[in-house]
C-alpha cells in the first residue's frame, strides 16, 4: 500500500507505475480503488496490504486522513516503510510521525528524477522484500517454537 498526500500523486504515481512493472502489487487510489467514505477505503487498504510505504513531507505530517492511515497500519502491525520526499535537511518528521518512523530506515526519494528514480524504486524494492523475508522468518520461529 503507498499513503502519500495528493500533493504527491504524480511522483507516487510514477513510483507505482514502476513496481507493478517490477510484479509488486500495488493498492494506490488512483486506479479507482477508493471508496465514497475515505477512513473505510484507507481502512480496507491497510488491512490487505502486506506493508505499508508512506511518501513523507511536511503536508504528509499535517493530513488527519494520513496520520489516521499510517497509526491504523502501526497498531495493525504492519510493517512501514517510510520515503522521505523532502530533503532531511529541510525537513524532518515530528510528533506523530516522528514517533511511528524514528527506528525505521528511509528510502530517499527527495532528489528523485527521471534518471534515477528506477534505481531509487529499486532500493524500495529491496526494503520491501527485507520486510516480507524478516516477517515470513517470524512466522516460521512462531511455528517452531513448542507450546506448554
Amino acid at each position: 500500500m503507498l499513503s502519500y498526500t495528493s500533493s504527491n500523486q504524480d511522483i507516487v504515481s510514477k513510483i507505482a507505475d514502476i513496481l507493478r512493472d517490477e510484479n509488486i502489487p500495488v493498492w494506490f487510489d488512483s486506479n479507482g480503488d477508493m471508496k465514497t467514505d475515505i477512513y473505510e477505503s484507507l481502512t480496507e487498504g491497510v488491512e490487505n496490504a502486506v506493508i505499508v510505504c508512506c511518501f513523507l513531507t511536511s503536508d504528509y505530517e499535517q493530513s488527519l486522513s494520513c496520520q489516521s492511515e499510517l497509526q491504523y497500519a502501526q497498531k495493525r502491525q504492519k510493517p512501514i516503510i517510510p520515503c522521505m520526499l523532502t530533503s532531511a535537511t529541510t525537513w524532518k518528521p515530528s510528533d506523530w510521525l516522528e514517533e511511528i518512523t524514528r527506528e525505521l530506515v528511509f528510502v530517499d526519494f527527495h532528489d528523485v528524477s527521471e534518471s534515477n528514480i528506477d534505481a531509487k524504486v529499486m532500493e524500495l524494492i529491496d526494503q520491501i522484500e527485507g520486510q516480507i523475508a524478516e516477517k515470513q522468518n517470524q512466522r516460521m520461529q512462531s511455528i517452531e517454537e513448542p507450546t506448554l
